[in-house]
Parts: structure tokens; sequence; C-alpha cells
């Protein structure tokens, strides 16, 4: 059988070589897509790039399905996972800030010790002996 690659499906390659139905795939120009038809088991490419594809001795590295999915969900748990770490930070300052809006500010920004020793200073100058 003679297709193009973009008229068959990957899946169809592996059953036609179960059925001992050989496919030829044309124009294939690039590595990773000649090795893709590699691993789905077609007999024969076509191609107008033989000075790129015969330095190809084994398939480039091709995930399974199966490992696709493992990976796919891995990357998506650690996402979600970072994620809840910045929305928690970004919860807990949100808090902290309210917490000091209608208290006392911390000993390191209380201001009234500088504004008693401005009254201080304006109550001596202010005193002529």
């Amino acid at each position: 059988m003679v297709t193009l690659y973009n008229d068959v499906a990957f899946d169809d390659i592996k059953a036609y070589k179960e059925q001992n139905m050989t496919t030829n795939v044309w124009t294939v120009n690039t590595g990773w897509f000649f090795s893709l038809f590699w691993c789905a088991g077609s007999a024969s490419v076509t191609s107008s790039s033989c000075q790129r594809l015969q330095h190809i001795e084994q398939p480039y590295w091709q995930l399974s399905p199966a490992h696709y999915l493992i990976v796919w969900i891995l990357f998506d748990a650690v996402s979600f996972i970072w994620v809840l770490i910045i929305f928690v930070i970004q919860i807990s300052r949100k808090h902290k800030g309210k917490r000091y809006q209608n208290e006392e500010p911390p000993e390191r920004y209380n201001y009234r010790q500088f504004m008693a020793l401005e009254d201080m200073n304006h109550a001596q100058n202010g005193v002529v002996l």
C-alpha cells in the first residue's frame, strides 16, 4: 500500500503489518517523522532528503502512550502543587498585613517613641532660661 503520510493513521499501519501488508509512506523528509513511521511499522518511506535520513540507525526516543500519560499527569500534579503553594503564601501574607492594620504596629515600627522625642525637643526649645 502506498500512501501519503497524512492519509493513514499510525494504528492502521500496525494493523496492515499484522495482516502482512507492506506500506510505503511518502514524502518523509525529517528525522523525527522517519522515526515515527519506523516505530509505527511502515515497511518503507519515500524521501527527497536521503542525505538527512541515511545516518539514522535507530528510531529517535519515543514515549509509549502509557509513559506519556504518566509524565503528563506527573507534570500536572507538580504544577497544581506549585500553584497551591504560591496561593497559600499570598493568602498568608495578606492575612499578616490585615492583622497589623487595626492593632499597634510591632515594636520595630513603633514611631511613638520618635514622636515623644520630637515633642520633648519642641518643649525644650520653647523654654527660655
